[in-house]
Order: structure tokens, then sequence, then C-alpha cells
């Protein structure tokens, strides 16, 4: 290959490009990873220094490979100019100094001969050089833009793979949580009405003992409900039936936990049977919560949505309004043999001490004056709309107003004669009683004097 095409210059180029082309081709290819193309540059580079030292011209000087064509043609022209000059009788010629005077013309004329060639086919080369080199580079960019054809196609593919994967695997993870709904939904209708037989089971009974469906927590959280009705004397006569659910009632689930809303009709509510008649039943929405122990769903937790009883108020029994009146009535019975005989013992519905010490005071007074009341018991007034019942308090509690009147005088306890007259005005007490579930009684806790009734609907209160 001709060394000045390796190294991209002329022979006219400077010994100072040849020099910089050199280097740079060196710097484009290191030894270590080019050795093939690095041996082929530095060949080069010799082969044109060798060549410039030999013609001593260091530009102009043709390549090594170059065949010298015209050296017949020389030696042919230095011979017909020998013999001119014998025939111009000038026989004594010095061949060296004719051989001074030849070959510097021979040789430049060889050269300026050899170097037109040259030039041709350099010039021609460089285009097929720079030909080739864009032919290359386009190929280069052809194989580079199939590489790159191919590797976005290869990418599609691998998004369309991928997004086909994640499609499936969703479709997989929607059927799963489908198939886990369902079994969700059987698991709630199965053992709802199971747990809910035990509800009223426990109701009736006011204990959580024989409930299995539920956890040692919810037993545990129950009780203390059961034990209110126990203390309360409340009862529980109804039934509970429930309904099945759909998906749509299915507020979580997982392998291990279900929270599900759950319909349920009872047909009787708990209640107290002395202060209210049996309640229509009601329509109420549970929250259940089951949990998976030991293989078994339990039932860890219950939380009231919604009853169609809120709001709704059953009266409580005129009998019950009654037992209170005849309370204050009974009271004031007994107050009039107490304070005759000066005695707190004749009292049987009075709950609380102080009562008992204000009518002891009223006895002192009596003793130091040495006198005695003698009277009747007229009669009892009450404020019907003042009776009020705190069905929610433990023990059971009212409240009424209500005025005892009495007539009678005081007397001197020596002679039995008339001491003084009884002018006292009748007062109105506002009176707090407590219902005792033991012997079904009401009984006076706390005494409140009024100036008047406060509520309206006055009546009398007649025993007989």
């Amino acid at each position: 290959m001709n060394p000045y095409e390796v190294l991209n210059v002329t022979p006219l180029s400077s010994d100072a490009e040849l020099k910089e082309a050199y280097q740079e081709l060196c710097e484009r290819y290191p030894r270590e990873t080019h050795p093939d193309e690095r041996q082929l540059v530095e060949d080069a580079y010799q082969e044109i220094i060798s060549l410039r030292q030999m013609t001593g011209n260091k530009i102009g000087a043709l390549p090594v490979n170059q065949s010298y064509e015209n050296n017949d043609v020389d030696e042919s022209a230095e011979d017909e100019a020998v013999e001119q000059m014998k025939h111009e009788n000038h026989e004594q010629i010095v061949v060296p100094f004719k051989k001074k005077r030849k070959w510097p013309i021979v040789l430049s004329f060889i050269a300026t001969l050899l170097f037109g060639m040259w030039l041709n086919n350099w010039m021609n080369s460089d285009d097929e050089y720079v030909y080739e080199s864009d032919t290359d580079v386009y190929s280069e960019e052809s194989a580079v833009s199939d590489d790159s054809s191919d590797a976005d196609t290869e990418e599609t593919s691998q998004d369309e793979e991928n997004q086909e994967a994640k499609a499936a695997e969703e479709r997989e993870k929607r059927e799963m949580e489908e198939r886990q709904l369902e079994e969700a939904v059987n698991v709630v209708n199965e053992w709802s009405p199971l747990f809910f037989y035990e509800v009223q089971y426990a109701l009736s009974n006011r204990s959580a003992s024989g409930m299995g469906m539920t956890t040692s927590k919810f037993r545990n959280e129950f009780q203390p409900t059961l034990s209110k009705m126990v203390d309360t004397n409340v009862i529980f006569e109804g039934e509970i039936e429930v309904s099945p659910i759909h998906k749509g009632e299915i507020v979580e689930f997982s392998s291990d936990r279900i929270i599900a809303n759950v319909r349920t009709d009872y047909s009787s509510l708990s209640y107290y049977p002395y202060l209210k008649e049996q309640p229509e039943g009601s329509r109420m929405e549970w929250q259940l919560t089951f949990v998976k122990q030991d293989g078994d769903w339990l039932v860890d937790e219950r939380k009231l949505l919604s009853d169609s009883s809120k709001g709704r108020i059953d009266p409580v029994r005129e009998e019950v309004k009654d037992d209170i009146v005849e309370t204050i009535d009974i009271n004031a019975n007994e107050w009039l043999f107490a304070y005759q005989e000066k005695d707190t013992s004749y009292f049987s519905r009075i709950g609380f001490s102080e009562y008992y010490e204000r009518q002891e005071s009223y006895y002192k007074v009596l003793d130091r004056n040495n006198w005695y009341w003698q009277g009747e018991y007229l009669g009892l007034e009450y404020s019907y709309d003042s009776i009020v019942i705190d069905e929610a308090a433990n023990p059971l509690s009212a409240t009424i107003e209500a005025q005892a009147n009495y007539f009678g005088n005081y007397y001197d306890e020596d002679t039995n004669e008339f001491a003084e007259l009884d002018d006292s005005e009748p007062s109105v007490f506002r009176y707090v009683l407590e219902y005792d579930y033991n012997d079904e009684s009401w009984y006076i806790v706390n005494t409140k004097l009024l100036k008047e009734f406060s509520k309206g609907d006055i009546r009398t209160y007649t025993y007989y």
C-alpha cells in the first residue's frame, strides 16, 4: 500500500506535516489495542523517511514501491548527449565532470515526470479513498441505523411482553381477590346465623359463658352488658333472624380477617318488665369482625350501625307512676304516727339517714316544751307532670313533687290538755326515689322543700 496514503499526506508535505500526521495516527491507534494498525503506520512513516534520505530531497520524494520505468530512456539520453559532445570535438571530457552535469538534469526530468504520474494517481486514489470513506461512513451509519432499528424493535417487543405480563399478573390478582371475596361472603353467611343464635341465648340467660362462636375478647366485653341486665332485672324474650349478605356488605377481607355489615331482625328487645310492656321488635344492622383462630372463624368485635327503634319511646306503665305516688302517700301516713309517737321506727319507705335526723330534731322541740302533737292525715296532692323516671339509672330512679295535708294541735303531756294551735301551712316537697329490685319497692332517698309546685296537673291521691 502507498505509504503516503497510509499517513494521509503527499510527497509535497513538509517533514513537520509528515511528523504531525504520524503522531496523530499513533494516538488514534495505540499499540496495546490496535497493534496491526499501529505497525502499518510506523512502517509507512519509516518508508517515507528512508526514501527522502535516499533521494536527498525531503519534499517530493517518491514512494519506495514506485517502479522506475524510465531508466532505459534516461540512459539512452545520456549516451546520445555524450556522442553529441564527441562530434563537437569535445573528446577530452572528464567523465566525472560529464556525469556531474548529466545526472542532475536527467534526475530532474525523471522526478518531474514521475511526480506528475504519482500526483495523478494520488489524486485518483484520494478520490477513491474519499469515496470509499464516504461509502464506509454511509455503510457504518446504515449499520448503526440497522442496529438501532433492531434495538428499537427488540425494545418494543420487550415492552409489549412486559405489558402483557403485567396485565396477566393484574388479571390473576383480580381473579384471586374475587375468589377471596366470594369465600368471605360464604364465611359470613355460614357463621353469622350461628353467632346471633348464641347472642340470643346469652341475652336470655344473661351470660356469655356458653358462647363458642366468639373470641375471649368479645365475651369479656359483652359480659358487663349481660351483668347489668341481671342488676336491673332486664330480660330478653325475643328471637333474632339474620339476613344473607352479598359482596357489597363486605367491608374488608383477607385470609384471616373479615369485616362485614350484617342485617338482623329482633322480634322483641330487652326490657324491664316492671317498667314497661314487652316492646316491639327492631331491625338492626351490625358490623361484625371475624378472625380466624386455630382454623375456625370467630367473632371478635360487634358494632351497632343502625337501629330502627332509635328515638322510639316505649311508654312507662301507668302502674309504675301509681307505685311512686303510693310510696309518697305511705310515707305521709307513717309521718303522722311517727310525729305523734315521737318515734322514727314507723318509717318504712325512707332510704337516707338525714331524714331521720331531721324528724328527731322535731321531736326534741316537743320534748323541751313537754308537748305532743295530735291530729290526722287529710290526704296527698301531687303533680302528675312532675313524675320523671330515669330508666338508664341503676338502680331505677324517679322524682315527684307532692304535698301532704294534716290537721292537728299540740297538747301538754302532763295534763293532756290543749297547749297550742298548729297553724303551720302545708309544704311542697320534691322527692327523689329509687327502686329496690329485691323487694320490688320504691324508697325515698332525698327531699327538697319547695315554695310551690313547679309542674302542672295537680292531682289528689286517695288510697281507698
